[in-house]
């Protein structure tokens, strides 16, 4: 659970606005990071929510210190808990709404009936929204939904430059239940082809007995540092992705990616044949990826968007910067 940044901060002095963050644990954090040391002091929210039980027990728990000083909640994926937001707002919170490939993915999937329902209950609440890429912002805007770009970049984005192993080795990740979306057919084919290079994957709580015998299974890594050391190309080839941590962790460290996205620094590939040719070209030159490493340290520095997501808040909260 992300930590009550009480707890961790003393660079900010003043009194500071309480911001209650609700989503994915990961991308709480990422913002909890953000946060740290600015006029903003983020809580956990979901976590406190999943502690009680019952509409009466949540409304007496947004009563006690700190939920009743909340300015401010922000889900850290647009669609998560829409119910408890609306808890918030009652009690006079400013929402905000912060979209990434997932939501899109999820609102995507809805038929025109409720996709109006779900903008019908977003514009109840009053939502302020942020986009975690161009790229989704322009998928977004062709399902109604509008907003500034502040990108989601945990902290392992901020890395340095890796050597790379000594012989070639690859990392894919996918969720447990959704092995295909993430390319599981692309990456066994690729394993197969190259059977003396190991295919490590991060992700799935199991093996899979039908994998090819230089597939390994990682399992969840709370730390992907060591993974990223002994790894020289990622792959992620999917149907649809905003921008993806582990795309910008393996750039910053000087590896190779091959992505279904058009992104600088990356090999393009969005089927198994361009994901053949991108893997034979990433063995043939075998060298650290220094121009996506310097893409990534200038265009998606944490801090900067921790600057860009407090001015956001600043403006939700009508503030003038400075």
């Amino acid at each position: 659970m992300i930590a009550d940044q009480t707890q961790l901060d003393s660079t900010a002095t003043g009194p500071r606005e309480h911001v209650g963050l609700i989503g994915f644990e990961f991308w709480c954090n990422v913002v909890g990071d953000y946060l740290a040391g600015t006029p903003y002091q983020s809580h956990y929210a979901s976590g406190a929510l999943n502690s009680v039980q019952g509409p009466i027990a949540q409304w007496r728990m947004l009563n006690q210190s700190p939920w009743r000083d909340l300015r401010i909640i922000h889900a850290v994926n647009a669609l998560a808990g829409l119910r408890s937001l609306l808890g918030f707002r009652v009690r006079g919170c400013r929402v905000v709404l912060h979209w990434i490939g997932a939501d899109y993915r999820r609102l995507a999937a809805r038929n025109g009936v409720q996709r109006r329902a779900t903008r019908a209950s977003l514009t109840a609440l009053g939502a302020t929204h942020l986009i975690d890429s161009p790229e989704l912002a322009d998928d977004l805007a062709k399902l109604g939904i509008h907003g500034d770009v502040v990108r989601l970049v945990p902290r392992a984005v901020d890395a340095d430059l890796m050597p790379l192993p000594s012989r070639p080795a690859a990392l894919a990740y996918w969720a447990d239940g959704r092995a295909d979306f993430y390319g599981r057919p692309i990456i066994y084919s690729l394993a197969r082809r190259w059977p003396d290079v190991p295919f490590r994957i991060v992700g799935p709580s199991e093996g899979d007995p039908t994998a090819p015998r230089n597939v390994e299974f990682l399992g969840f890594q709370k730390d992907l540092g060591p993974v990223y050391a002994d790894t020289s190309v990622l792959i992620r080839v999917l149907e649809h992705d905003s921008i993806s941590a582990m795309v910008l962790e393996a750039l910053a460290r000087g590896r190779d990616v091959i992505y279904s996205r058009e992104f600088p620094g990356t090999r393009h590939a969005t089927e198994e044949r361009g994901a053949i040719e991108a893997m034979q070209a990433h063995i043939s030159e075998y060298r650290v990826n220094t121009a996506g490493a310097g893409f990534v340290r200038e265009e998606f520095a944490p801090r900067r968007w921790g600057v860009a997501l407090c001015a956001a808040y600043d403006r939700v909260l009508g503030r003038r910067a400075g």
